[in-house]
């Protein structure tokens, strides 16, 4: 699947967000993260990916630890065959 960042954030020790169900994927940029999604919670670290399928259950994510963290919701870009997303994927970006 080919995918572009349709956001980049960064949040704070106590500041969830909720990715859009229409999301891809989200990576992580800097930092480390914890992820509620599919009723499983799951750490990334800086550089992992976690692939979200379209139309199913939401993730919501949040630092972890004091450090703030720098993530991209990715979105599937139209036209493009759909493939899996690998993980871990190392970035030489912050990490």
């Amino acid at each position: 699947m080919s995918t572009c960042v349709a956001l980049r954030l960064v949040l704070y020790e106590g500041e969830p967000y909720r990715v859009a169900r229409s999301a891809a994927a989200v990576r992580i940029r800097d930092g480390a993260a914890w992820v509620t999604y599919a009723g499983r919670d799951t750490v990334l670290q800086c550089g992992e990916e976690l692939p979200l399928r379209s139309g199913r259950d939401f993730a919501v994510i949040s630092a972890l630890g004091h450090a703030e963290l720098v993530l991209e919701v990715l979105a599937r870009e139209p036209g493009r065959s759909r493939s899996t997303i690998h993980r871990p994927v190392r970035s030489a970006v912050r990490c």
